[in-house]
């Protein structure tokens, strides 16, 4: 306790300040403490004033490196701006063509001319359900399953967005497995019918090529992955490509099956002459029948073999009173040697329409029906058509509970 006196009276001993007035001296005097609280204040002032002074001095320097590090922050948000919206935009681009590509796979489904594909809900794997509202989400995204990822505290940002596009891709993973697998059914369907056709001296390439066919007529909406605003297409090289082809042509032979010519002409008859090669039955010589006869009763009704439009009625050369009917798609079909003809020119008809009566007019040895077949204007063997097995039966009744774009029915 000595000791520190003995400092403090050293440093702050007490001091007397005198004041002499009209001969009357004053003093005061200043105790230790207020002379260490005067030395106090004295370094706090000396000490603000040269802090203002470094700040003054260094301002510069200063605020030069708070802007530096502001712009850093700024180029490094702006950068993650970027990445974000370039990957929302590829998101954007995936759902759409994700969902032009999920339109056609269902509109294959839903216009199945075969009739054997199972229904929509029996191949859809999952349900599409939209994401919930997310600022870091585009409108219009969409997931695969029941996932909550845009209330997951763990997803934000770039993060959500990353698991956003790795379930597109899971989604079109899968619609690539069914566009292959439904490419396969329709290339084996394609062979199969090339083998029904046969008897027909036909090929389904033959048929196919023969339909008219406008893709939007099935509800298609034009190309199944169109380009976007972005220029960007998504898997176009892919297995859908090769889908659409062998699914078009699939679709065109089953156009074609619904104006076969499959139909009796008549219902009471035999075959009295074959098509091909036979003996004339008025010169005796060898030559080329181009239909074949249906002989029967005079008056016998002769019907529309399938739907069409007569294109011609009446007298014609040797075929006598005649009908010719254009069916569309590659085929006509004509009756001849007729003793009344019934429809008229233009007129369309169905299936099973009365066209005229049998008879023997032209250049006729009995009463009997001559019948062509043609396709693309080269006759047929008509038998075949009228011979129809079950299969091919079947095959023009499934053809006819699909829209037909090329005939106009």
């Amino acid at each position: 306790m000595d000791k520190d006196l003995s400092r403090q009276e050293r440093w702050f001993p007490p001091r007397q300040v005198y004041f002499k007035s009209h001969s009357e001296v004053r003093y005061f005097t200043f105790s230790p403490f207020l002379q260490k609280s005067f030395a106090a204040a004295l370094i706090l002032v000396t000490g603000w004033v040269g802090y203002s002074s470094f700040n003054t001095v260094f301002r510069g320097d200063i605020i030069e490196a708070k802007n530096v590090e502001i712009t850093a922050l700024e180029a490094e948000s702006a950068e993650k701006s970027r990445d974000l919206e370039i990957l929302g935009g590829t998101i954007l681009d995936k759902t759409e063509t994700l969902e032009a590509r999920q339109g056609y796979l269902k509109s294959i489904l839903e216009n199945d001319p075969t009739g054997v594909l199972p229904e929509v809900s029996e191949v859809e794997a999952e349900e599409v359900e939209p994401v919930k509202e997310s600022s870091n989400a585009p409108s219009g995204s969409f997931l695969v399953g029941s996932a909550n990822a845009a209330t997951d505290p763990n997803f934000s940002g770039k993060g959500f967005l990353d698991y956003i596009n790795g379930r597109l891709d899971t989604v079109a993973a899968d619609q690539d497995q069914m566009a292959t697998q439904l490419t396969m059914f329709a290339k084996a369907k394609l062979v199969e019918l090339d083998d029904m056709l046969a008897p027909y001296k036909l090929t389904a390439v033959d048929l196919g090529n023969a339909t008219p066919f406008d893709l939007s007529a099935f509800g298609q909406g034009g190309p199944f992955i169109p380009e976007n605003e972005r220029g960007i297409t998504f898997a176009s090289n892919g297995p859908f490509p090769e889908l659409q082809e062998s699914w078009t042509s699939l679709l065109r032979v089953y156009s074609g099956f619904q104006n076969f010519p499959l139909s009796e002409p008549v219902k009471d008859f035999y075959l009295s002459s074959r098509f091909g090669r036979r003996t004339d039955p008025f010169t005796k010589k060898i030559g080329w029948h181009s239909g074949i006869d249906l002989a029967g009763w005079p008056g016998t009704p002769i019907y529309a073999t399938t739907p069409g439009v007569i294109t011609k009625a009446g007298t014609w050369s040797t075929y006598g009173q005649m009908v010719e009917i254009d069916h569309g798609n590659g085929f006509k079909t004509r009756y001849a040697h007729m003793r009344k003809v019934i429809a008229k020119r233009g007129q369309t008809v169905k299936a099973g329409d009365i066209l005229g009566e049998m008879g023997c007019t032209g250049r006729c040895a009995s009463t009997h029906l001559h019948y062509e077949v043609f396709f693309n204007d080269i006759l047929r063997n008509p038998q075949p058509f009228m011979e129809a097995p079950e299969d091919v039966q079947q095959t023009k009744e499934q053809a006819n509970t699909t829209p037909n774009p090329g005939s106009g029915d």
